[in-house]
């Protein structure tokens, strides 16, 4: 009973009536790939904005927020990347279509 319930579960994360177990492992994943990069992205962006905002400011603070800029956008366009994969795989997936929503805002 438990195994169906988690199937049943599982086919609507994926946005599919049947699932396998590949694709269950290919989906989670993913997501987890794209969530990483993601949050590597906010924290990088939230640490750029944190080192701009110290009053004094020393060393070379524009290699500091330069290096951080770079971080952002390498992990962004991974996340774009993965994300543009799943959705074109699992098009139908609510989870997937909130998580891609949550990276867009």
């Amino acid at each position: 009973l438990e195994r169906k319930l988690f199937q049943e579960r599982a086919c609507s994360d994926l946005g599919q009536d049947a699932v396998r177990a590949i694709d269950l492992m290919e989906f989670n994943l993913g997501m987890q790939t794209a969530r990483t990069a993601q949050l590597t992205a906010v924290t990088s962006m939230k640490m750029f904005w944190r080192h701009l905002s110290k009053r004094n400011h020393k060393g070379h603070i524009a290699d500091e927020l330069m290096t951080r800029l770079e971080t952002y956008d390498a992990a962004a366009a991974k996340a774009k990347e993965e994300y543009t994969w799943m959705l074109e795989k699992y098009s139908n997936s609510a989870q997937l279509l909130r998580e891609w929503g949550t990276f867009c805002d």
